[in-house]
């Protein structure tokens, strides 16, 4: 290419043309090369190699000998005395990075040694060069480049008689425009200016044209003389030819072989990228459990200090929280079993304490039902059903009896409702208004096992089985006379194929993309431009580096911003699950209830059938409605 290749080096010979252009080595490379010049006996040869690194730019080293033989020694009659030889050589220590996109400097550290007929010296010499690269448009696939080199800022000297003979410096400048062409074709064109400080300025041009990487063809001149080159590339290896004629010498071949090796920049960026997000990944995942184990335990400890102070109440919202927690965990559904009876066996035993024997005949009544086995509620029932045999104030206890059951009839609490007229009829067989009230209360049972019945039909058409399930449940406590056996084994299998589908998805998932939430991506108004996709990938890697130093909510908040423009970007959709997740179990643990609900929501926004978040929605709603039917404000 006329030797135009300030601008345009991309291998590990930029070292000799600009090592600031070292940065654009994709790889790690070795290159050698040879050539015979213009006569048998002067000989160039050189090897290079280049070494890119992720963080610290890339470092190169070089060897240049340069030798001629059969020189003939003369005395001053021109008698021929003998033979001697001339080599020069230099060893090259370089480095170049880039300090912004596309810009970069680079310097080689040269180590010159002469020797003429046995006289040899060393001297140190110092290049130093820029390169600027920029796209064209918004596609990257117009680029163009300039370079500069300062050759021997500092001039090697060497000494081999009595006078220092420096190394003359000089300025190589260089332009070039390069792209890509119906996906497969490459083309460079390039020009540069060569200053020497002791002699004339010299030029080259040239132009490449290539097809796929594998083939490229060259031309151009240099100070008016043609030249001509082409590569081979396969598998990492490159064999190149160059071609000079001259009207003064003879042509000049020059044979160059490069191998690469290992992985690209690219692919360690990719790696190390990838490592950092299973790092990340791990810590969200290590962290989720960590806050739901915590969780857990104190949830337990609640409780458990709560029924030792005889707070009930307190213990069962504490257990149920446990087993809302852990869901598969035996103790804490025992647990709560336990701290349901004593309240409910406390409220009886105070309305006993108070005077209103039917009230706690039908509570009792009402634990025997939901604890056949409770001993100290047959007792209270047995010494209730006794008073109320002997009371005197019986139409009294009667009347309660009634407006107890009226009361929960009009709360749609039918069974207690039901507890307290069966307590009423017991005591009154014919008592009228009882026996009707009886009888609206079958009707309406039925009414709400019929509508919770409907409403699970209705769901399983919708293929929501898992919700189809619990309202069948609703339907079976309000109608136990119904077999709705048939139906739910159906629906249970149903929707265990549809868990089993999933697990499917998501393993397939985390195959290729390392990740157990499959986020659903939401459809984008237009695609991504190039440019618009590496912010928002250096905005994913920020979110990365922001966990990791332990700022979570700026993590998030990179996530989600990523999320909202490119879900699928880096399966950046697991990353915000977990992290809400951690986040709605943590605020739930807190009993702020309106932040874990939005912080669960958010989790659906990304994966509509994630089961912890919907577990936790349904859990977190039905306790906040709990406190708000109790007056208490949640937080």
């Amino acid at each position: 290419m006329g030797s135009a290749a300030t601008a345009t080096a991309t291998d590990s010979d930029a070292l000799f043309w600009n090592p600031a252009r070292l940065t654009l080595v994709s790889r790690g490379e070795f290159s050698a090369f040879r050539s015979t010049l213009y006569v048998d006996d002067a000989t160039y040869h050189a090897g290079f190699f280049s070494y890119p690194t992720l963080d610290y730019g890339t470092f190169a080293v070089g060897y240049q000998r340069i030798g001629v033989g059969s020189i003939e020694r003369r005395d001053d009659r021109n008698l021929l005395l003998g033979e001697f030889s001339d080599s020069e050589s230099h060893v090259l220590l370089g480095y170049g990075r880039e300090f912004s996109p596309g810009f970069s400097l680079g310097t080689s550290l040269r180590v010159a040694q002469q020797t003429v007929d046995g006289a040899s010296d060393l001297g140190l010499g110092l290049d130093v060069g820029a390169s600027l690269r920029r796209a064209l448009g918004s596609e990257s696939r117009h680029w163009w480049n300039l370079g500069l080199n300062l050759q021997n800022v500092v001039e090697p000297t060497i000494r081999l008689e009595q006078e220092d003979v420096p190394e003359p410096r000089s300025v190589r400048l260089g332009a070039a425009y390069d792209g890509t062409s119906a996906g497969r074709m490459q083309w460079t064109l390039a020009g540069d200016l060569v200053f020497p400080r002791m002699a004339d300025t010299r030029w080259g041009v040239g132009a490449e044209l290539g097809y796929d990487g594998l083939l490229r063809v060259r031309g151009g001149l240099e100070d008016g003389s043609p030249t001509f080159g082409f590569g081979i590339e396969q598998k990492g290896i490159h064999f190149d030819y160059a071609l000079r004629t001259s009207d003064d010498l003879s042509r000049n071949d020059l044979f160059t072989v490069s191998f690469e090796f290992g992985a690209s920049v690219s692919e360690r960026q990719t790696q190390r990228l990838l490592a950092r997000q299973r790092a990340v990944d791990d810590q969200l995942e290590s962290r989720l459990g960590e806050i739901e184990v915590a969780s857990r335990r104190q949830a337990k400890a609640d409780g458990e200090r709560a029924m030792q102070d005889g707070r009930y109440e307190d213990a069962v919202a504490a257990f149920r929280s446990w087993s809302f927690l852990d869901p598969e965990n035996e103790s804490a559904r025992t647990k709560l079993a336990q701290a349901e009876l004593q309240m409910d066996l406390q409220e009886a035993e105070d309305a006993m304490a108070a005077g209103e024997v039917a009230g706690a005949a039908a509570r009792f009544q009402r634990i025997l039902e939901a604890h056949p086995g409770s001993t100290v509620a047959a007792a209270g029932l047995a010494k209730a059903r006794s008073q109320l045999e002997n009371a005197a104030d019986r139409e009294r206890q009667l009347a309660n009896l009634f407006r107890e059951a009226l009361d929960r009839y009009s709360e749609d609490e039918l069974g207690a409702a039901r507890s307290f007229l069966d307590e009423l009829l017991k005591l009154e067989p014919g008592h009228a208004l009882g026996q009707e009230l009886l009888a609206k209360v079958e009707s309406r049972r039925i009414e709400n096992g019929e509508r919770a019945l409907a409403q699970a039909r209705s769901l399983a058409d919708q293929s929501r089985f898992d919700e189809a399930v619990r309202r069948l449940d609703v339907a079976g406590r309000w109608m136990p006379e119904r077999d709705l056996t048939e139906l739910r084994a159906q629906w249970s299998e149903a929707y265990a194929n549809q868990v089993a589908k999933l697990s499917a998805d998501r393993e397939r998932s985390r195959q290729t993309s390392r990740g157990d939430t499959q986020a659903k991506p939401k459809p984008r108004a237009r695609p991504l431009s190039a440019a618009e996709r590496a912010r928002l990938q250096q905005t994913f890697r920020e979110g990365l580096a922001a966990f990791q130093a332990g700022n979570f909510e700026q993590a998030i908040a990179a996530w989600q911003t990523v999320w909202s423009r490119a879900p699928e970007l880096e399966n950046v959709g697991q990353y915000l699950v977990k992290a809400y997740l951690y986040q709605g179990i943590n605020l739930y643990s807190q009993g702020e209830y309106e932040r874990a609900l939005e912080r669960c929501s958010r989790v659906l926004e990304i994966d509509a059938n994630n089961e912890k978040a919907q577990r936790y929605l349904a859990r977190i709603r039905e306790e906040h409605l709990q406190l708000e039917e109790i007056g208490r404000p949640a937080r």
